[in-house]
């Protein structure tokens, strides 16, 4: 339940009142507030809510309040209402529920008559903070974990990023029948029980509840941030990947960036629509904090971060306020890189124009800076990776970097698995050399009709180079065909198999690894 009460609006130093509407868009702008809330309830449902709940005691039946009293002092999950007690007619001692909550945002809860409930604590700067996971009866095996993963990402929020303790002293994912995931004070409305998902809702703990921020203007100062961590979070400590995290939003970008809706993420969040909304509010600025990120380098990055996260803890800044803290901690002037990514239009495009003598010469035909990424693959096998900073980009267009072992070269990728609006020349040999021993049937081409999405994918050939767009989803890319018979993006996250019927390709499935979706088309005829 949330959304419930009348709220007061907010008066700050910057905009004055708020009069902006809630739109379903973008959530609440509200004042920190102490609550004291009492939810009767009859008593075969229990409760879960923002804040501590003050009556365990006259709530839950003696075994119940047992197991709950454990719950806070043990780090193993510890199931206090479990799918036999609510198959034999469970009740509660009491039909009123009281909860306290301080310093926080909003107020939400949760009631059901039907929910196993499990939990565990996490150490937080010498504070136990509990972790609860509330799942549809009968689901036991398939949320079994779900306690154990918040507590993993709670502990690396806390300790390693953003390495700020997480700040208040229960958290509660509670699982929907549908919906993707939403945030509130201390607790998750979440559809599922995927790791990103779950990481991505308990990260708004910190932006935009720790740090206020008003999303209804600047979306991409809290859902960016909890786009960027969550993939941090699960990346690195989840599957033990260690890649620059700028390297892993060209799916959700290359479709987008430069076109007519790319707005500059400075644009207040009010005027965006369904066109871009996402777009600018998610993957693009995720991408830019990994830029500053891989140029600030991890130290400095995260004393930055840290810095901006307690300056403003409980207080509403500004873009500004996150430009200023980034430069006054580093030490570095950073215009170059607020000025075309948050002001201005304009579009990434990287151009291999030489490799000769060791010597890789780019050049950015752009106005956006991104970093270099240079995949080399030499002729036994071996591959090697080596970057430059986005900051090569501050005072000319050109760049040069030298390659070891330039004999044994057999080919070059620069960016693949960054957004470029010309992808084609960010390749030696071309693309179409590199293709040339393959061969692609022609009637792979064609517009295929995405099954359950009501989309249209296209599919034609760019350069002598098999491409796919999904225009209404902002998504492009080359496709490369492989020794097994798919087809792969450049970056790697987009796969690609046809299927046959009497020696015709009809159909198609598309594997998008970063979001875990899979695409069915059939061909339009």
């Amino acid at each position: 339940m949330a959304y419930w009460y009348p709220q007061f609006a907010v008066y700050d130093d910057v905009f004055g009142w708020d009069t902006q509407d809630f739109s379903l868009r973008t959530e609440f702008y509200n004042n920190l507030a102490n609550f004291d809330v009492k939810i009767t309830v009859p008593k075969q449902f229990s409760v879960w809510a923002t804040g501590l709940l003050q009556n365990a005691k006259e709530i839950y039946p003696k075994e119940v309040l047992a197991r709950y009293n454990e719950a806070q002092k043990s780090s193993k999950t510890v199931q206090i209402i479990s799918s036999k007690d609510l198959k034999s007619k469970y009740a509660n001692l009491s039909e009123t529920w009281h909860f306290k909550a301080s310093e926080v945002s909003d107020f939400a809860f949760a009631m059901s008559d039907h929910y196993a409930w499990h939990a565990a604590t996490q150490k937080v700067a010498n504070r136990d903070v509990l972790i609860s996971s509330v799942y549809p009866q009968d689901q036991d095996e398939q949320y079994a974990e779900l306690t154990t993963v918040q507590q993993k990402i709670m502990k690396h929020f806390s300790e390693d990023m953003p390495g700020i303790p997480y700040p208040y002293p229960q958290f509660t994912t509670f699982i929907g029948l549908s919906g993707g995931g939403m945030e509130f004070p201390m607790m998750a409305y979440n559809q599922d029980e995927g790791t990103g998902l779950t990481a991505h809702e308990m990260y708004h703990t910190y932006f935009p509840m720790y740090v206020r921020i008003n999303e209804r203007r600047f979306a991409w100062m809290d859902e960016g941030w909890a786009d960027y961590l969550d993939g941090i979070i699960v990346r690195r400590y989840f599957e033990n990947n260690e890649a620059p995290a700028f390297g892993f939003y060209k799916s959700s970008l290359q479709g987008m960036v430069g076109s007519y809706e790319d707005l500059p993420l400075i644009t207040s969040t009010q005027f965006l629509d369904d066109t871009n909304y996402g777009y600018a509010s998610y993957p693009l600025p995720a991408f830019v904090y990994g830029i500053l990120h891989h140029h600030l380098g991890e130290e400095l990055f995260k004393k930055c971060y840290q810095e901006y996260i307690l300056r403003w803890a409980k207080k509403s800044p500004t873009p500004y306020d996150f430009f200023y803290t980034f430069e006054n901690v580093s030490g570095q002037d950073l215009a170059w890189l607020w000025k075309p990514w948050f002001f201005e239009q304009g579009n990434v495009d990287i151009v291999l124009e030489s490799f000769t003598n060791g010597q890789l010469n780019l050049r950015n035909k752009g106005n956006r800076p991104v970093p270099v990424q240079v995949d080399i693959t030499y002729q036994d096998g071996k591959k090697e990776k080596r970057f430059a900073s986005a900051a090569v980009w501050t005072k000319t267009n050109a760049y040069v970097m030298s390659i070891p072992n330039a004999a044994q070269v057999k080919s070059l990728a620069v960016n693949g698995n960054l957004v470029d609006e010309n992808e084609f020349d960010n390749f030696y040999p071309s693309l179409k050399e590199q293709i040339a021993a393959f061969q692609i049937p022609e009637d792979i081409y064609g517009t295929y009709l995405v099954q359950g999405y009501n989309l249209e994918l296209d599919i034609e050939a760019q350069n002598d180079v098999p491409f796919v767009r999904i225009a209404a989803a902002g998504l492009e890319s080359y496709l490369m065909p492989q020794a097994d018979g798919s087809y792969q993006s450049l970056d790697e996250n987009i796969v690609v198999n046809f299927s046959e019927k009497e020696g015709k390709i009809e159909g198609m499935k598309m594997m998008l690894k970063q979001f875990g979706v899979e695409l069915v088309g059939q061909k339009k005829k």
